[in-house]
């Protein structure tokens, strides 16, 4: 039962013997005349029915947790631009506002070109990052008198 969590076998374990108590009591019951025990005993069969399906749903529920806790401890945060990457795929980055913020995997963009620099853009957030930031002309009016001296 490699990766099986091993809280599972210890459930089943108990299922199991509650299945064979309660075959038990039903054998005994049959030759019983008391339909308050015949009762009784179909409505333990039916609460286990249902034990049943809460243990799967918790198992296929527990299973789906494990493979998120894996997938996000393969993510790594960049130190210098704060987006997260995988060493499987360097160049693949995602956002580190949706990963963050909800645990989402939103791919970040191939970095462009633009006026500001080289970007990078989340496809679900558009929430950017500078890779490389060029630097700005400084476009301040100088003096009292703005630039003609005026």
């Amino acid at each position: 039962m490699v990766g099986m969590d091993p809280m599972i076998p210890t459930a089943v374990t108990m299922l199991a013997n509650v299945v064979g108590t309660l075959r038990n009591a039903s054998d005994l019951a049959k030759s019983s005349t008391d339909a308050d025990l015949k009762i009784a005993i179909s409505e333990a069969y039916s609460a286990l029915i249902d034990l049943k399906a809460k243990i799967s749903e918790l198992d296929d529920e527990n299973r789906e947790l494990k493979a998120k806790l894996a997938q996000k401890e393969n993510w790594k945060r960049h130190s210098k631009f704060g987006y997260y990457i995988r060493d499987e795929e360097p160049d693949a980055p995602i956002c580190q506002k949706c990963y963050e913020g909800g645990g989402k995997i939103a791919y970040l963009s191939a970095v462009k070109q633009e006026p500001g620099g080289l970007r990078r853009e989340c496809i679900q957030c558009n929430h950017g990052v500078y890779e490389v930031r060029y630097p700005q002309a400084d476009t301040r009016v100088r003096g009292r008198r703005g630039w003609m001296g005026n």
